[in-house]
């Protein structure tokens, strides 16, 4: 009779969903005009964006 053995493996991560999160962008130590504050925002956005992404992947990965 074969022997049925169960294996429990972990998955490999790749590197770079490992990576931490970018931090908050740093807001220059002066009053701020409109034309400073979009691009410093629109940065915070894709760095939370991808920092999302590579997170849900590192979720899946794991399931």
């Amino acid at each position: 009779m074969p022997v049925i053995e169960t294996r429990y493996v972990k998955p490999a991560i790749p590197p770079s969903l490992a990576m931490p999160c970018n931090p908050p962008v740093r807001l220059p130590d002066r009053t701020l005009s409109a034309g400073d504050i979009v691009p410093l925002w629109a940065r915070d956005r894709a760095s939370l964006k991808a920092c999302t992404a590579r997170h849900n992947a590192l979720v899946e990965t794991t399931k």
